[in-house]
């Protein structure tokens, strides 16, 4: 595929992943929403193999955590901290 349908469909992916296993939204900060769930460590792993030997996407991943186009990364703790999970097993990045 092309960086920029690599691209999209990653996007697509995420969003996917968010509205259909992560909290959209934190209605409040407590330590109950920062706990260790499966369902992180899953879509953390889901990312970390689609980027794992795909440098196009790592850079993505990181232009994705810093600037944001996709709505529902912004608006889901379990979405960015899944993402931010996938990119601390690589150790290049």
């Amino acid at each position: 595929m092309a960086a920029f349908e690599q691209r999209r469909f990653f996007n697509s992916m995420i969003t996917a992943l968010i509205k259909q296993y992560l909290d959209s939204t934190v209605d409040e900060k407590n330590e109950e929403s920062l706990k260790p769930r499966p369902v992180i460590s899953g879509a953390a792993s889901l990312v970390h193999q689609f980027i794992r030997d795909n440098d196009v996407l790592k850079e993505h991943v990181l232009g994705l955590l810093t600037n944001s186009p996709l709505p529902a990364l912004d608006d889901s703790l379990g979405g960015r901290r899944g993402v931010v999970a996938a990119i601390s097993q690589n150790k290049g990045l």
